[in-house]
């Protein structure tokens, strides 16, 4: 089944960075636009396919854009921003970068094809 998932890319001094919020600890950098488009891709693939190989569970809903958008911008928890000063000392993002939302189409095997 191929379903459309939100990607959030960031902009950083020296490269992009992009994630997707359904799926947690799929991420990818590129040093140009081209690069985080190809690589994002890549991680998504080889993401899934390591979840249905190892027999994890994959998302059966997908947020929408505007759910997206309102996860990337609500506000930490003490403890989520105790971490986050904790791994970046202090730096905060850069606002003269602001994320772009976009879209990915992935393929999302059915529970017959998973190993």
């Amino acid at each position: 089944m191929r379903v459309q998932c939100v990607v959030v890319y960031e902009q950083t001094p020296n490269n992009y960075c992009a994630y997707i919020p359904d799926f947690p600890g799929c991420v990818s950098t590129g040093k140009t636009w081209e690069d985080i488009q190809r690589n994002i891709k890549e991680a998504i693939d080889g993401h899934v396919g390591a979840m249905a190989e190892f027999g994890d569970p994959l998302p059966e809903r997908f947020m929408t854009m505007e759910e997206a958008v309102a996860y990337y911008n609500k506000p930490l928890t003490e403890e989520e921003q105790a971490e986050w000063d904790r791994l970046t000392e202090g730096e905060r993002s850069h606002p003269e970068f602001p994320p772009t939302f976009g879209w990915i189409e992935v393929e999302i095997p059915s529970p017959a094809a998973a190993p």
